[in-house]
Protein backbone atom coordinates (compact mmCIF):
# COMPACT_ATOMS: atom_id res chain seq x y z
CA UNK A 1 0.00 0.00 0.00
CA UNK A 2 1.48 3.39 -0.96
CA UNK A 3 1.79 6.22 1.56
CA UNK A 4 -1.15 8.22 0.17
CA UNK A 5 -3.49 5.24 0.33
CA UNK A 6 -2.22 4.39 3.82
CA UNK A 7 -2.98 7.94 5.04
CA UNK A 8 -6.52 7.87 3.67
CA UNK A 9 -7.35 4.32 4.76
CA UNK A 10 -8.60 5.43 8.20
CA UNK A 11 -6.09 3.32 10.11
CA UNK A 12 -4.31 6.42 11.45
CA UNK A 13 -7.52 7.71 13.07
CA UNK A 14 -8.13 4.28 14.63
CA UNK A 15 -4.57 4.28 15.98
CA UNK A 16 -4.99 7.72 17.56
CA UNK A 17 -8.31 6.67 19.12
CA UNK A 18 -6.75 3.45 20.44
CA UNK A 19 -9.11 1.32 18.37
CA UNK A 20 -6.53 -0.24 16.03
CA UNK A 21 -5.62 -3.91 16.40
CA UNK A 22 -2.15 -4.89 17.55
CA UNK A 23 -1.12 -5.75 14.01
CA UNK A 24 -2.46 -2.42 12.72
CA UNK A 25 -0.72 -0.53 15.53
CA UNK A 26 2.61 -2.18 14.68
CA UNK A 27 2.16 -1.31 11.04
CA UNK A 28 1.43 2.33 11.90
CA UNK A 29 4.45 2.56 14.18
CA UNK A 30 6.67 1.02 11.49
CA UNK A 31 5.45 3.58 8.95
CA UNK A 32 6.05 6.36 11.48
CA UNK A 33 9.70 5.34 11.70
CA UNK A 34 10.12 4.96 7.96
CA UNK A 35 8.06 7.94 6.81
CA UNK A 36 8.17 11.20 8.76
CA UNK A 37 5.02 12.42 7.02
CA UNK A 38 3.06 9.62 8.70
CA UNK A 39 4.29 10.82 12.08
CA UNK A 40 3.28 14.38 11.17
CA UNK A 41 -0.17 13.17 10.08
CA UNK A 42 -0.71 11.40 13.42
CA UNK A 43 0.39 14.51 15.29
CA UNK A 44 -2.06 16.57 13.23
CA UNK A 45 -4.92 14.18 14.04
CA UNK A 46 -4.15 14.34 17.76
CA UNK A 47 -3.93 18.12 17.59
CA UNK A 48 -7.31 18.32 15.84
CA UNK A 49 -8.92 16.12 18.49
CA UNK A 50 -7.39 18.23 21.28
CA UNK A 51 -8.74 21.40 19.69
CA UNK A 52 -12.17 19.86 19.29
CA UNK A 53 -12.23 18.83 22.95
CA UNK A 54 -11.00 22.26 24.00
CA UNK A 55 -13.65 24.01 21.92
CA UNK A 56 -16.41 21.96 23.54
CA UNK A 57 -15.07 21.96 27.09
CA UNK A 58 -16.86 23.68 29.97
CA UNK A 59 -14.97 26.24 32.11
CA UNK A 60 -15.10 25.20 35.80
CA UNK A 61 -16.36 27.71 38.35
CA UNK A 62 -13.77 29.87 40.19
CA UNK A 63 -12.16 28.19 43.20
CA UNK A 64 -13.12 24.68 42.10
CA UNK A 65 -9.50 23.66 41.57
CA UNK A 66 -8.43 24.85 45.05
CA UNK A 67 -11.38 23.09 46.72
CA UNK A 68 -10.68 19.84 44.88
CA UNK A 69 -6.98 19.95 45.76
CA UNK A 70 -7.81 20.67 49.40
CA UNK A 71 -10.19 17.71 49.59
CA UNK A 72 -7.70 15.46 47.86
CA UNK A 73 -4.96 16.45 50.29
CA UNK A 74 -7.26 15.76 53.24
CA UNK A 75 -8.12 12.33 51.87
CA UNK A 76 -4.46 11.48 51.30
CA UNK A 77 -3.69 12.48 54.87
CA UNK A 78 -6.45 10.36 56.43
CA UNK A 79 -6.71 7.47 53.95
CA UNK A 80 -3.28 7.23 52.35
CA UNK A 81 -2.66 3.80 50.86
CA UNK A 82 0.98 2.91 50.24
CA UNK A 83 -0.02 0.91 47.19
CA UNK A 84 -1.68 3.92 45.57
CA UNK A 85 0.44 5.65 42.99
CA UNK A 86 -0.51 8.80 41.10
CA UNK A 87 -1.61 8.11 37.57
CA UNK A 88 0.89 9.45 35.08
CA UNK A 89 -0.11 9.88 31.51
CA UNK A 90 2.64 8.45 29.42
CA UNK A 91 3.54 10.03 26.11
CA UNK A 92 1.62 8.47 23.25
CA UNK A 93 -1.24 7.20 25.48
CA UNK A 94 -4.85 7.94 24.58
CA UNK A 95 -6.55 11.06 25.93
CA UNK A 96 -9.86 9.44 26.87
CA UNK A 97 -11.64 12.78 27.28
CA UNK A 98 -10.73 13.68 23.72
CA UNK A 99 -11.67 10.27 22.40
CA UNK A 100 -15.02 10.25 24.23
CA UNK A 101 -15.86 13.72 22.96
CA UNK A 102 -14.88 12.74 19.44
CA UNK A 103 -16.93 9.54 19.52
CA UNK A 104 -19.97 11.37 20.91
CA UNK A 105 -19.67 13.91 18.12
CA UNK A 106 -19.48 11.14 15.54
CA UNK A 107 -22.48 9.42 17.11
CA UNK A 108 -24.47 12.65 17.05
CA UNK A 109 -23.63 13.32 13.41
CA UNK A 110 -24.45 9.74 12.43
CA UNK A 111 -27.77 9.88 14.30
CA UNK A 112 -28.64 13.18 12.65
CA UNK A 113 -27.78 11.81 9.21
CA UNK A 114 -29.89 8.69 9.78
CA UNK A 115 -32.81 10.74 11.11
CA UNK A 116 -32.65 13.07 8.10
CA UNK A 117 -32.47 10.11 5.73
CA UNK A 118 -35.61 8.53 7.17
CA UNK A 119 -37.37 11.90 7.30
CA UNK A 120 -36.74 12.42 3.58
CA UNK A 121 -37.81 8.86 2.80
CA UNK A 122 -40.97 9.35 4.86
CA UNK A 123 -41.70 12.63 3.09
CA UNK A 124 -41.30 10.95 -0.30
CA UNK A 125 -43.59 8.13 0.80
CA UNK A 126 -46.23 10.59 2.06
CA UNK A 127 -46.08 12.59 -1.20
CA UNK A 128 -46.36 9.40 -3.23
CA UNK A 129 -49.30 8.25 -1.08
CA UNK A 130 -51.12 11.56 -1.59
CA UNK A 131 -50.49 11.37 -5.34
CA UNK A 132 -51.72 7.78 -5.46
CA UNK A 133 -54.85 8.64 -3.46
CA UNK A 134 -55.60 11.57 -5.77
CA UNK A 135 -55.16 9.33 -8.81
CA UNK A 136 -57.45 6.70 -7.28
CA UNK A 137 -60.10 9.32 -6.49
CA UNK A 138 -59.94 10.59 -10.07
CA UNK A 139 -60.15 7.03 -11.38
CA UNK A 140 -63.15 6.39 -9.13
CA UNK A 141 -64.90 9.51 -10.43
CA UNK A 142 -64.14 8.51 -14.03
CA UNK A 143 -65.51 5.01 -13.43
CA UNK A 144 -68.67 6.38 -11.81
CA UNK A 145 -69.19 8.80 -14.71
CA UNK A 146 -68.68 6.04 -17.27
CA UNK A 147 -71.01 3.73 -15.35
CA UNK A 148 -73.67 6.43 -15.25
CA UNK A 149 -73.28 7.19 -18.96
CA UNK A 150 -73.38 3.48 -19.73
CA UNK A 151 -76.68 3.12 -17.86
CA UNK A 152 -78.12 6.12 -19.72
CA UNK A 153 -77.00 4.76 -23.09
CA UNK A 154 -78.49 1.36 -22.24
CA UNK A 155 -81.81 2.96 -21.35
CA UNK A 156 -81.78 5.03 -24.53
CA UNK A 157 -80.87 2.04 -26.68
CA UNK A 158 -83.76 0.05 -25.23
CA UNK A 159 -86.11 2.96 -25.90
CA UNK A 160 -84.87 3.44 -29.48
CA UNK A 161 -85.20 -0.26 -30.30
CA UNK A 162 -88.69 -0.43 -28.83
CA UNK A 163 -91.28 -0.80 -31.60
CA UNK A 164 -93.51 1.67 -29.75
CA UNK A 165 -90.95 4.48 -30.06
CA UNK A 166 -91.93 7.11 -32.63
CA UNK A 167 -89.34 9.27 -34.42
CA UNK A 168 -90.38 12.90 -34.78
CA UNK A 169 -87.97 14.83 -37.05
CA UNK A 170 -87.65 18.60 -36.48
CA UNK A 171 -86.63 20.54 -39.59
CA UNK A 172 -84.86 23.90 -39.80
CA UNK A 173 -86.74 27.17 -40.46
CA UNK A 174 -85.74 30.17 -42.59
CA UNK A 175 -83.38 31.55 -39.93
CA UNK A 176 -81.62 28.16 -39.57
CA UNK A 177 -82.28 26.15 -42.70
CA UNK A 178 -79.55 23.58 -42.02
CA UNK A 179 -80.54 22.95 -38.41
CA UNK A 180 -82.32 19.77 -37.44
CA UNK A 181 -83.23 17.67 -34.40
CA UNK A 182 -85.07 14.48 -33.54
CA UNK A 183 -87.53 13.62 -30.77
CA UNK A 184 -87.93 9.96 -29.79
CA UNK A 185 -91.38 9.60 -28.28
CA UNK A 186 -92.68 6.41 -26.64
CA UNK A 187 -96.30 6.57 -25.44
CA UNK A 188 -96.12 3.04 -23.97
CA UNK A 189 -93.09 3.69 -21.77
CA UNK A 190 -94.06 7.38 -21.41
CA UNK A 191 -90.53 8.48 -22.21
CA UNK A 192 -89.12 11.05 -24.60
CA UNK A 193 -85.56 11.80 -25.73
CA UNK A 194 -84.13 14.59 -27.85
CA UNK A 195 -81.19 14.43 -30.25
CA UNK A 196 -80.09 18.06 -30.72
CA UNK A 197 -76.83 17.33 -32.52
CA UNK A 198 -77.97 19.22 -35.61
CA UNK A 199 -78.35 22.56 -33.79
CA UNK A 200 -75.57 25.15 -34.08
CA UNK A 201 -73.88 26.20 -30.80
CA UNK A 202 -75.97 28.94 -29.14
CA UNK A 203 -74.46 32.44 -28.80
CA UNK A 204 -73.11 33.65 -25.46
CA UNK A 205 -75.96 34.28 -23.00
CA UNK A 206 -78.47 32.26 -25.05
CA UNK A 207 -80.02 28.80 -24.68
CA UNK A 208 -82.26 26.62 -26.78
CA UNK A 209 -85.70 25.88 -25.35
CA UNK A 210 -87.92 22.93 -26.30
CA UNK A 211 -91.67 23.31 -26.69
CA UNK A 212 -94.53 20.86 -27.17
CA UNK A 213 -97.58 22.18 -29.01
CA UNK A 214 -100.67 20.70 -27.33
CA UNK A 215 -104.14 21.79 -28.43
CA UNK A 216 -102.60 24.72 -30.29
CA UNK A 217 -100.81 26.04 -27.16
CA UNK A 218 -97.04 25.92 -26.50
CA UNK A 219 -95.96 23.93 -23.44
CA UNK A 220 -92.53 24.58 -21.95
CA UNK A 221 -90.36 21.44 -21.89
CA UNK A 222 -87.24 23.13 -20.52
CA UNK A 223 -84.00 24.63 -21.77
CA UNK A 224 -81.44 22.40 -23.46
CA UNK A 225 -77.80 21.72 -22.66
CA UNK A 226 -75.97 21.38 -25.95
CA UNK A 227 -72.87 19.24 -25.35
CA UNK A 228 -69.90 19.63 -27.71
CA UNK A 229 -69.61 15.87 -28.22
CA UNK A 230 -73.33 15.38 -28.82
CA UNK A 231 -72.90 11.69 -27.99
CA UNK A 232 -75.83 11.43 -25.56
CA UNK A 233 -79.53 11.88 -26.13
CA UNK A 234 -81.19 14.24 -23.71
CA UNK A 235 -84.18 12.95 -21.74
CA UNK A 236 -87.03 15.46 -21.93
CA UNK A 237 -90.43 15.62 -20.19
CA UNK A 238 -93.11 13.33 -21.53
CA UNK A 239 -96.23 15.14 -22.77
CA UNK A 240 -99.50 13.40 -23.61
CA UNK A 241 -100.94 13.85 -27.10
CA UNK A 242 -98.58 16.48 -28.54
CA UNK A 243 -99.39 18.05 -31.91
CA UNK A 244 -95.83 19.16 -32.63
CA UNK A 245 -92.42 19.87 -31.12
CA UNK A 246 -90.40 23.05 -31.65
CA UNK A 247 -87.12 24.59 -30.49
CA UNK A 248 -86.50 28.32 -30.12
CA UNK A 249 -83.41 30.34 -29.15
CA UNK A 250 -84.06 32.23 -25.92
CA UNK A 251 -82.13 34.20 -23.27
CA UNK A 252 -80.25 31.94 -20.83
CA UNK A 253 -82.73 30.35 -18.45
CA UNK A 254 -85.61 30.38 -20.96
CA UNK A 255 -88.91 32.24 -21.22
CA UNK A 256 -92.51 31.35 -20.34
CA UNK A 257 -93.56 32.01 -23.95
CA UNK A 258 -91.63 31.11 -27.11
CA UNK A 259 -89.96 33.79 -29.25
CA UNK A 260 -91.48 32.90 -32.61
CA UNK A 261 -88.96 35.07 -34.48
CA UNK A 262 -86.25 32.80 -33.01
CA UNK A 263 -87.86 29.52 -34.06
CA UNK A 264 -85.04 27.25 -35.23
CA UNK A 265 -86.68 23.85 -35.83
CA UNK A 266 -90.22 22.43 -35.75
CA UNK A 267 -91.82 19.06 -36.51
CA UNK A 268 -95.38 17.78 -36.46
CA UNK A 269 -96.32 14.72 -34.46
CA UNK A 270 -98.23 12.13 -36.48
CA UNK A 271 -100.65 10.24 -34.29
CA UNK A 272 -101.00 6.58 -35.10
Amino acid sequence: MDIKAFKTSGILELYVLGMASEEEAREVERHMKEHPEIAREIAAIRNALDKYAEAHSVTPPPGLKERMLSKAEAQRTTQRNPDDEPAITEPGKINWTVMTTFMLALLFLASAAIAWHFYEKGKEARDELRSTKAALEQLKEDCETKEKNSAILKEQLIALRDQSTMHVPLSGTKIASTAYAMVYYNPERKTAFLDALGLPPPPQGKQYQLWAIVGGQPMDMGVLEITPSGDLLQPVPFVENPDAFAITLEPAGGRPEPSLDQLYVIGNFKHG
